[in-house]
């Protein structure tokens, strides 16, 4: 299943006190997976990428004449965070 990778910090430091000196520097990532017709009641979301926010809107239904239950009636998916390429990153694969 395809995963959606987040970068959730970074940091680096100068390897010595020269301007010219290289930078170290090191990066965090979570991992997220994908996924795709996701039920919820009697709805499908078609798709939903990693870090999307899915929710759902009710509404009151009754059952069996007598009791009250909430049914999904909409969901939505929200996109957190700007998706980008981080290849462009420079750090291979």
């Amino acid at each position: 299943m395809p995963k959606e990778r987040c970068c959730s910090w970074g940091r680096g430091s100068r390897r010595g006190d020269s301007r010219s000196d290289l930078w170290e520097v090191t990066y965090k990532f979570a991992m997220s997976a994908n996924r795709k017709n996701i039920k919820v009641g009697d709805l499908t979301v078609t798709e939903k990428k990693g870090w999307d926010y899915l929710w759902v809107r009710y509404a009151d239904d009754v059952k069996d004449k007598k009791t009250l239950v909430k049914k999904p009636i909409a969901a939505y998916v929200e996109k957190v965070y700007e998706r980008k390429d981080l290849g462009n990153l420079g750090i291979g694969k």
